[in-house]
C-alpha cells in the first residue's frame, strides 16, 4: 500500500501519547512522546514532503521502515526521516516502549533554525549518536509548565526544541555515526 502523504502530521494525544502542537513556531510541526507498555496496530506508512521527522528510542529498540528497508534505532541514537520517505514505526506493530519525536518543516523557514535544518538534510547518515542534553532539552519542553499555554509557555518550548535540534548536529558526523538499512527480508534470515 502507497504511504499516504501529508505535511500535517497527526496531532492527536491520548493516555499513552503526549503531543505537543508547535506550529506557527519557526519551522516547529509537533513534538510528542509515547509510551507504549504493549505493542499497538501498525499505523499505515506516511510521507511527508516537506516534513523532517527525528525519532529517538527512549527505552526499547524501534525497528523502523524507510521507503521499505528497515532500520533500527535504540536509546542513545536518533534516526532521521528525510522529508519524501515513505515510513512506519515497527515492522508489523508499533513497538512496545518509549519513544519521543520531533517533525521540523524544511520549506519556507529562513530564521537561525533554517541553517541547522539545512545541516541535518545534509548529514551524511541517518542514524548517529544523540547527546543526552539534546533528549532532556526535548523532554522539558513537553513537560507544560506553571502558567499553561500562553506567550512565553510557547517562547520556551521554540527555544528548548531550536537548542535540542543544534545540539544534536554536533553527534551527526563522526567514527560513530551511521546505519546500514537493510532489506526486511534479508534482515528476517540474518535473525534466523
Amino acid at each position: 500500500m502507497p504511504a499516504a502523504s501529508s505535511n500535517v502530521p497527526d496531532l492527536e494525544s491520548t493516555s499513552e501519547r503526549e503531543i505537543v502542537d508547535l506550529r506557527g513556531r519557526g519551522p516547529f510541526v509537533s513534538l510528542g512522546r509515547y509510551h507504549y507498555l504493549t505493542a499497538h496496530e501498525p499505523l499505515p506508512e506516511q510521507r511527508h514532503d516537506h516534513l523532517l521527522v527525528l525519532v529517538r528510542p527512549l527505552r526499547g529498540r524501534t525497528d523502523v521502515v524507510l521507503d521499505g528497508r528497515v532500520g533500527t534505532a535504540g536509546p542513545g541514537q536518533v534516526l532521521r526521516i528525510r522529508p519524501g520517505t515513505g515510513y512506519r514505526i515497527g515492522t508489523g506493530a508499533q513497538p512496545r516502549g518509549d519513544l519521543l519525536w520531533l517533525i521540523l518543516r524544511t520549506d519556507g523557514d529562513t530564521g537561525p533554525v533554517a541553517r541547522v535544518l539545512d545541516e541535518l538534510g545534509r548529514a551524511e547518515h541517518d542514524l548517529w549518536p544523540v547527546p543526552q542534553l539534546s533528549v532532556d532539552l526535548l523532554c522539558r519542553a513537553l513537560a507544560s509548565p506553571a502558567g499553561g499555554a500562553g506567550w512565553l509557555t510557547a517562547a520556551w518550548r521554540e527555544a528548548l526544541c531550536a537548542a535540542a535540534v543544534i545540539d544534536l548536529i554536533r553527534g551527526s558526523s563522526g567514527p560513530e555515526a551511521g546505519v546500514t538499512v537493510e532489506h526486511p527480508g534479508l534482515r528476517r534470515a540474518l535473525r534466523w
